[in-house]
Formats: structure tokens, sequence, C-alpha cells
């Protein structure tokens, strides 16, 4: 009995050697029963039914009628059919066969990328009809399907008794079915992935129920309004994606997740990116950015490359490393300015300084939150230094500053060299952070256990006797 390759490489129990079982040998199972009776044909369709179900591979359960005739056809009875690793014939074949009627679930998945072929947007609209009517509580088309690219779109038809919704066709524009076909009044969840929905207003309409919603590589301006949505998850990574546009209303949102690449560099709408968000009920954060702001304001050009917020510890985090490139400068870290949040109370900073000082960034970053109760630094340090010519240590005022950080409460270092620009970078927290109540500093590898530095770390600290302070002489402790 053959069996798809998703069965196979997942073991499921339709490719398992006790079911795989060959016309030959039932044939001979057959022909040793003394009375000539067929008993595995013979058994109750529930029976058969709930066996076919166990596969879990509609391909192979139609296959399962090599072991009795009288299983012929009741794989179109099952009540979840998943189609996997199948052709685009087979498929339209499949459709032809079960009546209308009501399943569990129906799941298709063809392997069009892996085998470099594409499939027309009418078939695929055909395909969608063909569900419709079989109205699954749970419907997704997704993994390898792939639209060819024509300029037509693909016909999302009215699933009126479906709960949940994942279409991932790449390459697909998908244009809703005429309002008088319905709504889809049951619809709860809904994925979006690697494909394009014109009226995505219109569809969230349709849809009164809808608590969850997936969005991935969404191009241009993206409008989520719903009144009933709870959960938003939505992700533009690739480079060709260029959303100028993230407009979220939604009342009872509790969760959202947004994740954003970076954007082309030669695309006049890089630095027009606009985020207008109103979730009053929001519990559960995670903002993601891959970023491309840079500034020169502090000696050398440092990028933020990476920043993600949460609403669980750490809240405020931010990746930053130091590189050489041409370009304009953006003075303020420009990307902080979509944050769709500024009361933050933790802030992580991993830096790769490339052997530079980096005391007056940190202390800018510190200044753009007004609510930082907790500072973690990671620091990835290389073993050479930089020039004697380098001007990363210009202006070179921040050594002499003193910040408001009345909120800070506690602060931990990893990797940290105990060079002289990093001790000043401590007293200058130390000052600033007047309510400060703990401080951790883990040495890096490279400082070896009789650096005196750490004698001098805890003579500042003795200037502040409220303050707990504890240095470690490895980072992994």
């Amino acid at each position: 009995m053959s069996s798809c390759r998703k069965c196979r490489n997942n073991q499921k129990g339709c490719c398992s050697d006790e079911l795989c079982v060959r016309r030959e040998r039932s044939q001979l199972r057959r022909d040793s029963v003394p009375d000539g009776v067929d008993r595995i044909g013979a058994l109750p369709d529930d029976l058969i039914l709930y066996i076919l179900a166990r596969i879990g591979c509609a391909r192979a359960a139609a296959h399962a009628s090599l072991l009795a005739r009288r299983w012929r056809g009741l794989w179109a009875l099952l009540p979840e059919l998943a189609f996997h690793h199948v052709t685009a014939d087979e498929i339209d074949a499949a459709f032809a066969t079960f009546a209308r009627r009501s399943l569990s679930l129906l799941q298709i998945r063809v392997p069009c990328r892996c085998h470099d072929v594409t499939i027309d947007s009418p078939r695929v609209s055909a395909w969608m009809r063909a569900a419709a009517r079989v109205a699954p509580a749970k419907f997704i088309i997704s993994d390898d399907v792939v639209v060819r690219k024509d300029g037509s779109a693909v016909e999302l038809p009215c699933f009126d008794r479906t709960t949940a919704i994942t279409l991932e066709v790449l390459g697909a524009r998908f244009v809703l079915a005429p309002a008088a076909a319905g709504d889809l009044r049951l619809l709860e969840s809904l994925s979006l992935l690697n494909c394009h929905v014109e009226g995505l207003g219109d569809l969230l309409r349709r849809c009164p129920r809808l608590r969850k919603l997936r969005i991935t590589r969404w191009k241009h301006e993206l409008k989520v309004h719903s009144p009933s949505l709870e959960e938003l998850d939505v992700e533009v990574y690739l480079h060709d994606v260029k959303t100028r546009l993230v407009d979220i209303e939604a009342p009872v949102l509790k969760k959202l997740r947004f994740a954003s690449g970076p954007r082309p560099c030669k695309w006049s709408g890089a630095n027009e990116f606009t985020l207008s968000y109103s979730a009053p009920m929001m519990e559960n954060l995670h903002w993601r950015c891959f970023c491309s702001s840079k500034t020169d304001r502090f000696g050398v050009r440092w990028r933020l490359f990476h920043l993600t917020l949460k609403t669980a510890n750490p809240l405020g985090q931010m990746h930053l490393h130091h590189r050489h490139e041409d370009g304009n400068e953006d003075q303020d870290f420009g990307q902080f300015k979509i944050i769709p949040v500024t009361n933050f109370q933790v802030l992580e900073l991993r830096i790769k300084t490339e052997g530079h000082v980096y005391g007056a960034m940190v202390l800018h970053l510190l200044g753009l939150g007004k609510f930082i109760r907790r500072l973690r630094l990671e620091l990835h340090q290389e073993r050479y230094e930089c020039s004697v010519s380098c001007p990363c240590d210009h202006p070179s005022d921040w050594r002499s500053q003193t910040i408001s950080l009345t909120g800070l409460k506690e602060v931990e270092i990893h990797g940290f060299n105990a060079k002289g620009h990093e001790i000043t970078l401590l007293k200058v927290i130390f000052r600033s952070a007047t309510m400060l109540v703990r401080t951790d500093v883990y040495f890096s590898n490279m400082v070896p256990s009789s650096n005196n530095r750490c004698k001098e770390i805890y003579d500042i600290a003795e200037a502040y006797p409220s303050m707990e302070c504890n240095v470690y002489h490895d980072s992994a402790e």
C-alpha cells in the first residue's frame, strides 16, 4: 500500500509496517481462510471507518481498498480528510468523489515548490468553492501550493459553517465573493500566509466572531479593524515587502505579536512606516523589528538592527552593533519613534562593541525610557582594541553627566571587560540612579582573575551603602 511522503516522514499509522500490507499478502490471508470468507471485507462500516480515520491521510485511506473491495470509496465518508503530497489532478478527482456534507477537517497540500510547478488561479478557485460546499469546520490549504502569476484572482467563497481557515497559497490574490453570498458567521480563527486578500476590511466585517488572526508577508498598508478580535499575529520579514502603514483598531484585543523585517535600502518609503494602534484591553504584547536605524552622534556609527518589546520580562530589548557603511544617518535611532509603548520598565541591551566606547550610547538609550526599573547589558566584545585615533569616545562629555534615573532599581552586566570607560559608565549610573538597590557585574572570560578592577568596583560601590553590589569573574556564573 502506498502512502504520502508527509505521513512517512511523520511515521503516521498509515505507513507503519503493520498497516502497509501489499495486495499479495492480503490475498494470501484470504486464501488461507478455510471457509473462503472475506473476514476483512465483512467488518462493519463503523469499524472500517474507525480504522481508516486512524490512518490520518486520505490518500492512504483510499489505497486501503486493496485490503477488500468493500472498503473502496469508504474513505470519502471520513469526517476528516487530509490530502498530503498529492497532485492537483488527484485533488480534482477527490472533490468529484464525495458528496456535499459536513467535515470536521479538510486539508490540502500540493507539493508545488519542491517540484517547481504552479497552479492556475481558476483551479484554486474551484477547490475553494468545492471546499465551501462540504462545509468543513476547519479548512487548511497550505504548505507548498503556489499560484501562477497570471494576474487573475482566486475567489474566496462564503464558508458559513467553518470555524477555522488557513490559507497558505504563495502568490495568490484572493477576492471576496459578493456580499449576497453570505458572511463567515462562525469563523473564529483566520490565517493568511504568503497571500493577499483584496478588501481585508470587508472580510473582517463579515466575520463577526473572529477571535484570532494571523497574517504574514502582507504588502503595502495593513488595516485591521475588528470589534471581536482577541489575538493578532503579524509577520513582515522579506525584503520585497513594502508595508508603509499598519492600522490596528481592536477594542477587545488581548494579545498582539508584530514582527517586521528590514526595509529595502533603495525603497523611497523606507522611512515612512506608520503605526496606528488602539487596543485598550491589551495584556500580551510582543513587538519585534529588524531595524535599519543608525546614528553617528557617538563618534562612530552605531546601528540598531534588532528591537524587541514584550509585556513579560524583559519588556524592552534592543540589539545593537557598530557598523561602517555609507548612507544618511538617523541621529536618534528613528526606529524608536514607531514602537507602540514608551513606559517600558525593563531594558535589555545586547551590544556588539567591536572594542569601541559605548557609554554615551547606553546613557542616551536609558534616557529614552522614563520608567525603566531594570537594566541588563549583554556585551559581546572582541579581544582587539580600536585604534588610537578612533573617534568612538567623542564627544566625551558623557563621563561627567548625571541623568535622571530615579526609577532604576537593578543593574545587571554580562561580558564586562573592566576597561576604563566601562568603569566610568558604572560611576555615572551609580550617581544617577539614586534609588538603585542591586548591581551584578559579570566579568568577561577575557578578564584574568588577578585583575584588580574587581576591588575598584567594590570601592566605588562603598559610596552607596543602600546598594548591594556583586562582582563575578565569569559571565557564565
